[in-house]
């Protein structure tokens, strides 16, 4: 068979179009397609997009990473890794660093430090019922401590950074008052 019966029997199928009709259609398509994602690429749409990708890729890290934490709490003892610089530092500084990536990936503070200190004092009284674990009220308050201060920091941060746009948008905008010229 030559190239051309080829042909025939294709365009019978795609319903009479032949491959040149077929490929410039689909090149015009194509142009077409990356000429609007070279005009979108200058304006906000992608840049909201991309920190709406960003922000819910956060979120299933910080879920992966209570879940393993949760894992490795109520897990055997020797699973859990230790900094050398005590247990209260370890619970402390673990859950403020937890608790501000996680206010980072959903950007209100005071509830996401309510729902984690819910989860360390729960996690800690858990750990109760392990066989090779125990209970320790301290390491739940110093949780509850490390997850306020990173709550209480995540607050302060967000609250400063939208004054500091806000002043930043106000001083952009010229001044409704004429200006006085100098002589």
């Amino acid at each position: 068979m030559r190239n051309s019966d080829f042909a025939g029997a294709d365009a019978a199928l795609l319903g009479g179009c032949n491959y040149q009709q077929l490929t410039a259609g689909l090149l015009k398509r194509m142009t077409h397609l990356a000429d609007n994602g070279r005009r979108l690429a200058g304006t906000g749409a992608n840049r909201a997009l991309d920190e709406m990708t960003m922000r819910r890729v956060l979120q299933i890290c910080c879920v992966i990473g209570l879940v393993v934490l949760a894992f490795v709490g109520l897990g055997p003892a020797t699973w859990q890794p230790r900094s050398g610089l005590g247990w209260e530092i370890d619970h402390f500084v673990g859950y403020c660093v937890i608790t501000l990536i996680c206010c980072l990936a959903w950007p209100r503070p005071l509830v996401v430090g309510g729902a984690l200190m819910v989860f360390a004092v729960l996690l800690e009284g858990l750990q109760g019922f392990m066989p090779d674990r125990s209970s320790y009220y301290l390491a739940a308050v110093y949780s509850a401590a490390g997850v306020l201060t990173g709550a209480l920091g995540a607050e302060l941060f967000f609250r400063a950074w939208s004054r500091f746009r806000s002043k930043r948008a106000v001083s952009a905008q010229p001044s409704p008052l004429p200006r006085m010229r100098e002589h």
